[in-house]
Formats: C-alpha cells, sequence, structure tokens
C-alpha cells in the first residue's frame, strides 16, 4: 500500500473495499479522515449518555429499588466468574449470548443492571439490550462489581446464598437509609388513632 492509500481509518472504523485502494489528495485524505473523527466523535457521545448520563443510577437509588425487587441484576461476566461470587438475585449472562438473551426473562422489572468487573463487558451488553429494543437499562454507579464491594454490599457465593446476600442486603439498605421503605416506628405512628 503507497502512502496515499487509505485502508483503516479510526479505531473501528473499516472503509473496506470502496476506499482500499484510491488515491486521494492530501487535502481530500485529511477530509475524510475528518468526517471519521467527528462520526467517532458522535458515537462516544452517545456511548457516554448510556455509561454516565441519563442511564445510570447512583447506588443509594439502585439498592433502593433493588431491595424492592424492581431491579433485574444480569452478571456479563464467565460463569465461573458468576459462581465464584455476585450481586444477589443476579442471572448471568455472558457478553457473548448477550445477542440472544431471552428479552421476556428481562422484562417486568423497572431496570435492568448489566454489569462485570468494572462495567467493559456489562457496557456491551446494555448497547446489544437497548439495540434489541429494552429501554429500561441502566449502568451502576459506581461501576461494576468492583463499585459494589467498594460499597462493602454483600455478596451471594458458594459460602453465603442469594436468599442470605438479599437479606443482608435489605439491612444494609435500612441502616445506610437507602430504602424508601418507612422505618417501623414511622408505620406504627401512622397506625395510630
Amino acid at each position: 500500500m503507497g502512502s496515499d492509500t487509505i485502508g483503516v481509518i479510526g479505531g473501528n472504523f473499516i472503509w473496506g473495499n470502496l476506499m482500499l485502494h484510491y488515491r486521494f489528495s492530501r487535502r481530500a485524505r485529511h477530509g475524510v479522515l475528518l468526517v471519521a473523527m467527528v462520526a467517532g466523535q458522535a458515537l462516544a457521545w452517545e456511548d457516554a449518555d448510556l455509561e454516565h448520563g441519563r442511564y445510570s443510577l447512583p447506588m443509594p437509588a439502585l439498592v433502593a429499588s433493588a431491595v424492592e425487587g424492581k431491579v433485574l441484576f444480569v452478571d456479563t461476566r464467565e460463569p465461573t466468574e458468576f459462581r465464584e461470587s455476585h450481586i444477589p438475585q443476579a442471572i448471568n449472562i455472558p457478553l457473548r449470548d448477550a445477542h440472544k438473551a431471552d428479552l421476556a426473562k428481562l422484562s417486568g422489572y423497572q431496570y435492568v443492571v448489566p454489569y462485570c468487573l468494572k462495567d467493559l463487558r456489562a457496557f456491551e451488553v446494555a448497547k446489544s439490550l437497548q439495540a434489541r429494543g429494552l429501554t429500561n437499562v441502566k449502568m451502576m454507579e459506581p461501576s461494576g462489581f468492583k463499585g459494589w464491594q467498594a460499597q462493602k454490599l454483600p455478596v451471594a457465593s458458594p459460602r453465603q446464598s442469594d436468599a442470605q446476600a438479599s437479606e443482608v442486603l435489605k439491612a444494609v439498605a435500612g441502616e445506610r437509609g437507602w430504602t424508601r421503605a418507612k422505618p417501623v416506628s414511622q408505620e406504627k405512628a401512622d397506625a395510630a388513632p
């Protein structure tokens, strides 16, 4: 390939046969490169919306909804990682299987929250689910299983079942004020004549 031949522009943009062997003037090459960079930036902005914009939930709101059973956590790690430990009540859909995930199993929840260790795989699964029409996909803040663990939230593992970890999560949420449920003393006061 000569120096005037354009093959690949940008990280994921492959121009293929259309431009592979065409020669461009310097000005035309720069114009094509500029268009590719602008297009790539537009995609990056769209992705940033999913990761840190209107598609993310802060941990207190996420935990409050999870305690109420309104969140389905989707662990996008490998099955061996999932068996070692995972967020309570999560299901396992590895990244490679996201395109064939049964969307009916993911409906009925206020939020579907994919996660992995640091949310790199989860982000790809979230985009895949959204592209397939799922509109309630959210990302957690702080990100991923590491973010969950950094908040000292319980995990299910061979030593602690999903049910046990869920009970611990309810207790932790109550202690931190991360629940929308009224305290027992408030419920009694509301019920008094």
